[in-house]
């Protein structure tokens, strides 16, 4: 497969990043996805390689941008699909170390000033928006880095960490077991969607109760198998009244 897709692009700038890419937008096409998202951890050294002023994971200088292979990126998706997003590290996730500013304040700064030039880039080359994955809410990247073109997922969630995250953004994703918290804070924070995250019917109908039926969005994240995962997710994404 690879090899094929070497072939297709001869005399096109790529690498094995750039057919991870292609490919995990392509699956979820063909099996009807209608909010594509490339990217996903996998995306992390590509997206880390964009900073200037890093040595592996030590800040030892100035931080800069080197956008030139992210926006390929962008450019060469949305050839094969407009308006798509594109799933990033949230900052913590990249676990950089702080060898140059001396002040956690300081260096956070600099680290979201690269992710907003990187997102606006990518935005500019055709992306409609980006997902942040998190390994934990922390309401220093929401203040910086959320709006309409940025979505923060959470890998795990508890009461305290879904009224942090509501205080910025509306829509939410959830695992089914985790549809619980919403009924905790409904009458603290707006919640305007719920993504429920590999339902089931009854997952589903469990967030019919909570809200109407275009505020509940299905959603998926792919580890393996993504040709039949996305296609058995496309299957289970209504239900008969």
């Amino acid at each position: 497969m690879i090899a094929r897709w070497v072939s297709e692009h001869r005399g096109h700038e790529g690498d094995l990043t750039s057919f991870l890419l292609e490919q995990g937008v392509r699956l979820q096409v063909k099996a009807g996805i209608t909010l594509p998202c490339a990217g996903g951890m996998h995306y992390r050294d590509r997206w880390k390689g964009a900073f200037t002023g890093l040595t592996e994971q030590a800040i030892t200088g100035e931080l800069g941008v080197s956008h030139q292979d992210v926006r390929r990126d962008a450019e060469d998706l949305a050839h094969i699909r407009e308006d798509l997003w594109i799933s990033v590290p949230a900052p913590h996730r990249l676990a950089l170390e702080d060898r140059y500013y001396g002040n956690g304040e300081d260096a956070g700064h600099a680290v979201f000033s690269v992710y907003k030039t990187l997102m606006r880039e990518q935005r500019d080359a055709g992306a409609r928006g980006h997902v942040l994955l998190c390994e934990t809410v922390q309401r220093e990247e929401l203040e910086s880095l959320a709006g309409k073109k940025a979505f923060f997922f959470p890998h795990t969630l508890n009461r305290k960490s879904l009224g942090i995250l509501l205080e910025y953004q509306q829509t939410v994703a959830l695992h089914p077991g985790q549809l619980r918290l919403i009924t905790e804070v409904m009458e603290e924070y707006v919640v305007h969607s719920i993504v429920v995250l590999d339902p089931e019917e009854q997952d589903l109908r469990q967030a019919l109760v909570l809200r109407d039926p275009d505020q509940i969005i299905c959603g998926g994240y792919c580890r393996s198998s993504c040709e039949e995962y996305w296609k058995n997710l496309v299957e289970k994404s209504s239900i008969l009244k």
